[in-house]
């Protein structure tokens, strides 16, 4: 949590010293090169989000924090209120230049955890939730076998048409 001290920041290169500084820098630089690759790729798994906060109440001090990190290619800029932990990577990283008030909304999202890095408001996101193999084995698993292909309660026999014409 940086306070006053981030508002104060003017210039891009600020921004990106106070990166180096906390060791984000070499994940936005990661995110950069993957941005580049051949067309109809994917654009890798990693993504830093530097998340802004409760901006609302200062649109000046919003400007400035999206003028000082927007212009850093492969930062995204999100409010924490609107956070949302689905849209995020799943191996992706999330810096927080948080605000007082929008610091106990990060720590209340319960899919980042926080370790020694609780004081560098740096979190990693935990790893997927179900790989394809823990999918395929409760897609095969005999009750949803059982309830995907439910046996018929009543047979309806076919019973042949005889030809109108043919009397």
């Amino acid at each position: 949590m940086f306070g006053e001290k981030l508002e104060s920041y003017k210039k891009t290169k600020d921004a990106e010293l106070l990166l180096k500084k906390h060791k984000a820098w070499d994940d936005i630089i990661k995110v950069h090169v993957s941005l580049g690759m051949r067309a109809g790729k994917s654009r890798g798994e990693t993504d830093v989000m530097a998340s802004v906060g409760d901006l609302a109440s200062s649109t000046v001090r919003a400007v400035i924090i999206i003028k000082v990190f927007g212009s850093i290619p492969g930062v995204t800029l999100l409010n924490v209120s609107k956070l949302d932990i689905v849209k995020l990577p799943a191996r992706g990283h999330v810096w927080c230049p948080a605000f007082g008030q929008s610091f106990p909304e990060v720590r209340g999202i319960p899919s980042i955890s926080y370790g020694v890095a609780l004081l560098k408001c740096y979190g990693h996101f935990l790893m997927y939730m179900v790989t394809n193999t823990d999918l395929s084995r409760i897609l095969k698993s005999p009750k949803i076998q059982g309830a995907l292909y439910v046996p018929r309660e009543k047979i309806h026999c076919r019973v042949l048409k005889k030809d109108p014409l043919k009397t």
